[in-house]
C-alpha cells in the first residue's frame, strides 16, 4: 500500500514537471519567433532625400533671414545646440 502512494506521488510530480516543461517550451518558442521576425527597412530614395534636404535648407534660410531683420548681431542656433549649452 505504501508503494502505491509513492508511485502516485511520483506520477503527480511527473505531470507537474511535464506541465512546467510545456510552459518553458512555449516561452522559448514565443521568444525565438519574435527575434526572427523580419523588420521592414524603409529605404528612402536619393531623390526624396534631396527634396527633404533642400526644403530644410530653405526653411533655415528663411529663419536666418528673419532673424537678421530683427537683430543684425543675433545668431540663430538650432534647438539641439541650445539644450546642450543650457545643461
Amino acid at each position: 500500500m505504501n508503494m502505491d502512494k509513492v508511485v502516485a506521488a511520483l506520477r503527480h510530480e511527473q505531470n507537474k514537471l511535464e506541465s512546467e516543461l510545456k510552459h518553458v517550451q512555449n516561452a522559448i518558442s514565443a521568444l525565438s519567433s519574435t527575434s526572427t521576425r523580419k523588420t521592414s527597412s524603409h529605404v528612402m530614395s536619393a531623390a526624396a532625400r534631396k527634396r527633404i534636404s533642400e526644403a530644410q535648407r530653405s526653411r533655415w534660410a528663411k529663419v536666418r533671414k528673419d532673424a537678421a531683420k530683427l537683430d543684425a548681431g543675433a545668431k540663430v542656433v538650432p534647438m539641439r545646440r541650445r539644450r546642450k549649452k543650457a545643461a
